[in-house]
C-alpha cells in the first residue's frame, strides 16, 4: 500500500480486523512456466500488457506447499489469494465491525423477552406463529442491510434460536397449563 501511495489506508494498530472477502474466483492464478516461456508470454499475455497497471502477487498455489489459510469463504484459501483479498479490502475500505459482546447479549435477551410477550399477548396460535416468522424475517433483513450497507457484523443464530426456542418452550408450557387447568376444573 505504501508503494501505491495509500499507506494511510492501512490500520495502524496491532488488532485483528475483519474484512469483506471477494468472490472465490475473483483472482485467477497464472502458471509461472507460462510467464517464463517467451512464446506464451508473447501470445497469451501480449508481452505483459495483460498485467499492466495491475497488482501482481507471486506465490505458491500447490496445497502440498502448505501456503493455505482457513477462512470464512472456504476451508482453505491459497496464501497469495488471501493477500489479494486483504489488499482489496484495504483499498476499498471494506473492514467489518463486530458489535460489542454486551450488545450481542442484549439482543439475545430482547428476543427472549419478545418471545414471552408474544405468547402472553397473542391468544391465537396461528397469529402468534406468523408474528414469530415476521419478526425473524425482519431481523434477518436488518442483519443483511447492516452487513452490506454499513459493514456491521450482527449475530444471527443466537437471537433467532432464543426467539424460536423460547417461543416453542412457552407454547408447550401454555399447552401443559391449559391441560392441567382443564383436568382440575373439567
Amino acid at each position: 500500500m505504501e508503494k501505491l501511495g495509500r499507506s494511510n489506508e492501512v490500520p495502524h494498530d496491532s488488532q485483528d480486523h475483519l474484512i469483506r472477502f471477494s468472490a472465490t474466483d475473483a483472482y485467477q492464478p497464472y502458471p509461472v512456466w507460462e510467464i517464463a516461456d517467451p512464446d506464451m508470454w508473447h501470445s497469451k499475455y501480449s508481452d505483459g500488457e495483460l498485467f499492466e497497471g495491475k497488482i501482481v502477487v507471486v506465490g505458491a498455489s500447490a496445497p502440498k506447499l502448505g501456503d493455505v489459510v482457513d477462512n470464512p469463504i472456504g476451508p482453505e484459501i491459497k496464501g497469495p489469494v488471501m493477500q489479494l483479498n486483504v489488499l482489496a479490502a484495504t483499498m476499498d475500505h471494506e473492514f467489518l465491525r463486530k458489535l460489542p459482546v454486551a450488545l450481542d447479549l442484549l439482543i439475545v435477551s430482547v428476543f427472549g423477552v419478545l418471545a414471552w410477550l408474544l405468547l402472553g399477548r397473542i391468544g391465537r396460535r396461528l397469529i402468534c406463529l406468523l408474528s414469530f416468522l415476521a419478526l425473524s424475517a425482519a431481523y434477518l433483513l436488518l442483519a443483511f442491510l447492516l452487513y452490506n450497507l454499513l459493514g456491521i457484523f450482527v449475530p444471527i443464530f443466537p437471537p433467532l434460536l432464543t426467539l424460536l426456542a423460547c417461543g416453542f418452550l412457552g407454547f408447550i408450557a401454555q399447552q401443559l397449563h391449559k391441560r392441567s387447568h382443564s383436568m382440575l376444573h373439567g
